[in-house]
């Protein structure tokens, strides 16, 4: 899955840092959205945003808004009351049903509950602060985005909607949804990809790169064996040894892979 997996992670770093200026990789501007129900090699990088909760259908919300507005709230989404007591009746069903359909009309057409640890990344990535009260709630807290779409799949395994084509305020993240068959392969492909990401903050850090898998211990076995040829007597001997010892790192990483 190297083939599928790697280009992600490269690409994800370029996304989130100028390559030319960059000295390190905040790896918290890149977001991991595990889901299940497709193959590893459908795995991909989303320029914007990806959640994979439940979407509030008791509204009868869309599932694809073009030009849509996107609201970050922190405080709880409740149907107005009235400033006085009063009382209503209800003769039937078909009456109770009414009312609740109209007292549902009153809240937003799509919303959904996030973690509290993801509301700093979804700040970040739709460009706006997250509104802590109904009075704080205005219209510069709202983030815009050309496209939000929800990909059903199933009963089940629920979906994942799709935030793309945000506005230029927002800037410096991106999600990749990672994807496979059953729980223990997606978090083995999802532990892959953090994997390669930090494989990628190293060479911004530091543009340099030697190969893996003991390469590196076997080279300079090598050489030291080679050293040891031209010095005789006991040296010689201690430098063969601490050669021989380097051998044993390829043979250990083979024992657990």
């Amino acid at each position: 899955e190297s083939d599928t997996l790697a280009p992600i992670a490269v690409d994800a770093v370029l996304k989130v840092i100028d390559a030319k200026t960059a000295t390190n990789v905040d790896l918290n501007d890149i977001r991991l959205v595990a889901k299940l129900g497709a193959t590893t090699d459908e795995t991909e990088l989303i320029d914007g945003l990806a959640l994979t909760q439940r979407i509030a259908r008791n509204a009868g919300g869309p599932t694809r808004i073009e030009k849509a507005k996107i609201g970050l709230i922190q405080f709880c989404l409740s149907a107005p009351k009235t400033d006085m007591e009063s009382n209503i009746q209800v003769r039937d069903y078909t009456q109770m049903d009414r009312l609740l359909r109209e007292e549902r009309t009153l809240l937003a057409k799509m919303v959904r509950d996030i973690e509290r640890d993801d509301v700093e990344f979804i700040s970040k990535i739709l460009g706006v602060e997250a509104a802590s009260s109904l009075d704080t709630f205005t219209e510069d807290k709202l983030a815009k985005a050309d496209l939000v779409c929800e990909q059903s799949l199933g009963t089940e395994l629920g979906s994942i909607i799709r935030f793309t084509g945000l506005s230029p305020t927002a800037s410096g993240c991106c999600s990749v949804l990672v994807r496979a068959t059953n729980a223990l392969l997606l978090d083995e492909t999802e532990r892959s990809i953090h994997d390669a990401l930090c494989v990628v903050r190293s060479l911004v850090k530091k543009k340099a790169l030697i190969a893996g898998g003991s390469a590196p211990e076997m080279e300079v076995s090598q050489k030291l064996a080679a050293w040891a040829r031209t010095v005789g007597g006991i040296t010689a001997v201690c430098i063969e040894h601490y050669a021989e010892a380097l051998e044993l790192i390829p043979y250990t990483l083979a024992e657990n892979a």
